[in-house]
């Protein structure tokens, strides 16, 4: 019988006592441990905000990061005495010849081991007492009821390590009045790489290990970080933490919740909902020391069991081979070369969080009956958006809508829309999952779309002047027309008003699925093809004069995903631009999946119901202002009231959009092409476009490989530019490069 806790009992779940629930055979007791651990020592202070806090995650989660060699250094000594929360658990006869010692992972508290009480099936500690063992589960150094010290100076793994180490010479010393015969280590994720570390460094503690959630493999532990959408924990829930220093983090939302730990739809929804009410916090200084080892001289047997589908150690798909090994589960016997038997177990249908899935007692069961295998932002700052932020029409500018009839050709896609933010963020998870077949699995050839649409369009004309160069501004994911007018008049971030000083006219328009433009279907209709042909048809609108206006020279601008669709335009219709400029762009798909998961998406409906509440589940919006700061801002580098604003003003994206989003080779197209991509860009390179690629000097100038035929191919990296190119504090000399290059091919 599936565990089912009904929604309207989930706020009894939170009163949740360490005890309640749990055999009567079970004793607390809070225990003074003492230690001499060897920290790193880390040259970073405590995060004064949360836009801090995620300037830090973006830096160490970016591709070939050096955050951590540039702040980690040589261990200190450290001696301290914590206070550690722990709960033993006997069998009911009250004597046990087997203890096993219980450490969860990130996320969690010991509530992990016992989760739903007495009788749930979720309940691991159920499992072990009722195969004759003791169990004994604790809340690790930081979390629950024990101490809570500093969290980059002492909340580190080698603290925790000898926390834990200590904790089991007190068990086999007697101290908790029961004797054991064996002492078997069983932990969850970051508590299984610390006992990992004890059979590296204390081979004789345990007799037997089990590992659970874990793998060597570190290949998507970036993207886990990322999904997690770290906020300091006194901001994410002021009344659990808010005495807790600002270098404790917690999950940001429901989405961090379920994106890492839940495989759906293999779970109980009402189990993610008291899993999230019941999280605990982490600390900067795991993030930057946690790191698995090898134990040389441990002997013992280990078993190590990893869903399938675990998002953490595996990237969604755990059975791929690595390293000469079957899978990435078995790749963790390089870890113990010497033990005495190594056993591995991968279950179906199991993400990262083993205990939590429908399943968990058939993997509960051979656990445990064979040991032997065994930045704050101010809400008062809001007030500051005003109309110092506020993008308004300029008086030398005209709006109109503009019906606009297209032949188009979208992929057909075999999904529906999602039913809830559950089922959405399972597709999310799916989609970014490492090797992931997602699309093979959904998109299906494609069919013929012709129909009218109704597009928000903004023509601007420099004062007093006939231009004869118009551009052509696309915006990207998140954006509406805004983005290229941001601020307004005498706005740093206007790139408008750049564009008509230089005396060019400007066309910006609301893209299909965007703002006041037209809002069909979000899988079927609003995907890439229709959004090229729909520019497409713009473009010749506006070539044949129906604004009133005649241009001679026609420059495509774009950010992001407006960039993806003018490399379409220019490969499908390469004689309708005269030049490009794409910005926030390269044709380096790596980093992508960080990327998406950073968004932490959710159904727009439900992110903002006030704006998005008429619209269908399959469009989608980034879940919080984190999630519009990772992906697009380099810290410091940007007005934090900027971020307030593009966060206010976000607009949507699509299920279908995603799935067919992509760059095209223009073999015809042979006008002059500028990428202007920051150097930190999340999204495009993983924030640092000065990889090498291809034998291109980095990734930015790879991208020129779109356009093979151009006359004249041109890049810049703008330092210190995250990939919201025009939001950041660098934006008005980008503009000017842009001009220059501009006037310089046209």
């Amino acid at each position: 019988m599936r565990f089912l806790l009904p929604f309207t009992f989930v706020s009894a779940a939170l009163a949740l006592s360490p005890q309640r629930g749990t055999p009567s055979n079970c004793k607390q007791a809070t225990i003074p441990v003492t230690v001499t651990a060897h920290p790193r020592v880390i040259s970073l202070s405590t995060p004064k905000n949360q836009s801090e806090v995620i300037g830090f995650f973006t830096s160490l989660t970016s591709v070939n990061s050096t955050l951590a060699a540039d702040v980690v250094h040589d261990p200190t000594t450290l001696n301290a005495t914590y206070n550690i929360w722990t709960l033993l658990c006997l069998p009911p006869k009250g004597k046990a010849d087997i203890l096993e010692f219980a450490v969860h992972g990130i996320n969690y508290d010991h509530n992990y081991w016992n989760f739903g009480g007495e009788g749930s099936p979720y309940n691991y500690v159920d499992a072990a007492v009722g195969a004759g063992h003791a169990i004994f589960i604790y809340d690790r150094l930081g979390t629950g009821q024990s101490s809570r010290p500093d969290g980059i100076k002492e909340v580190q793994e080698d603290t925790e390590v000898e926390v834990a180490a200590q904790l089991i010479r007190y068990i086999k010393g007697g101290k908790t009045g029961h004797e054991f015969q064996q002492v078997i280590g069983i932990g969850h994720s970051f508590g299984s790489i610390q006992l990992n570390v004890i059979a590296a460094r204390y081979p004789e503690l345990l007799n037997a290990t089990i590992l659970t959630g874990f793998s060597p493999y570190t290949g998507t532990l970036n993207t886990a970080i990322v999904s997690f959408g770290l906020t300091i924990a006194s901001i994410q829930n002021h009344t659990r933490f808010g005495s807790v220093s600002n270098s404790y983090v917690t999950t940001g939302t429901l989405y961090g919740d379920q994106a890492v730990f839940f495989y759906f739809p293999f779970f109980d929804p009402n189990v993610l909902l008291l899993a999230s009410s019941l999280k605990q916090t982490s600390t900067i200084g795991e993030y930057l020391t946690l790191n698995a080892s090898v134990a040389e001289d441990y002997t013992n047997p280990v078993l190590v069991v990893t869903g399938a589908k675990d998002n953490a150690f595996c990237g969604g798909d755990c059975l791929l081979p690595f390293g000469g090994f079957d899978n990435l589960v078995q790749y963790s016997q390089i870890l113990f070369p010497k033990a005495s038997s190594f056993n591995y177990s991968i279950p179906a249908n199991t993400g990262h969080a083993v205990n939590l899935h429908y399943n968990a007692p058939e993997v509960f069961n051979p656990a445990a009956s064979q040991p032997e295998m065994r930045f704050f932002i101010p809400l008062a700052v809001l007030s500051m958006v005003s109309s110092s932020f506020q993008a308004g029409v300029q008086s030398n500018c005209h709006q109109s809508t503009i019906a606009v009839n297209v032949t188009a050709h979208p992929s057909i896609i075999n999904l529906a829309p999602p039913k809830d933010q559950v089922e959405l963020t399972g597709i999310i998870t799916n989609f970014t999952s490492i090797d992931s077949n997602i699309t093979a699995d959904v998109v299906h050839g494609q069919t013929t779309l012709k129909t009218t649409y109704n597009i928000w369009t903004l023509l601007c004309l420099p004062p007093n002047a006939k231009p004869s160069v118009v551009e052509f501004a696309v915006h990207g994911i998140n954006f509406d027309h805004s983005y290229w007018i941001f601020g307004g008049d005498g706005s740093p971030y206007n790139y408008a008003d750049v564009a008509l000083k230089a005396g060019h006219a400007i066309f910006i328009y609301d893209r299909l699925g965007v703002g006041q433009s037209s809002r069909p279907d979000g899988i079927k209709e609003v995907q890439e093809d229709t959004q090229i042909e729909v520019a497409a048809e713009l473009i010749k609108y506006i070539r044949s004069g129906k604004t009133g206006h005649e241009f001679r020279k026609f420059v495509g601008v774009s950010h992001s995903f407006g960039s993806a669709q003018l490399s379409g335009v220019a490969a499908k219709y390469p004689e309708l631009l005269d030049a490009m400029v794409l910005t926030g762009f390269t044709s380096f798909s790596g980093a992508l999946n960080t990327a998406w998961t950073s968004f932490g998406l959710t159904i727009a409906a439900v992110q903002n119901h006030t704006r998005f509440g008429s619209l269908s589940t399959s469009y989608l919006a980034t879940g919080t202002i984190s999630n519009d700061q990772q992906p697009f801002l380099l810290y410091p580098f940007f007005d934090r009231n900027v971020l307030i604003a593009a966060s206010e003003t976000k607009q949507t994206s699509t299920v279908g959009e995603y799935l067919t989003i992509g760059a095209h080779v223009a073999n015809n197209y042979t006008n002059p092409v500028l990428i202007v991509t920051g150097e930190r860009d999340f999204i495009f390179c993983g924030a640092d476009c000065y990889q090498k690629s291809a034998g291109f000097d980095n990734l930015v100038q790879a991208s020129g490989a779109l356009f093979p035929n151009s006359r004249h191919f041109s890049y810049n990296i703008p330092a210190n530019v995250g990939h919201g190119v025009n939001l950041h504090l660098g934006a008005p000399e980008v503009f000017k490069t842009i001009q220059t290059w501009i006037s310089e091919v046209i």
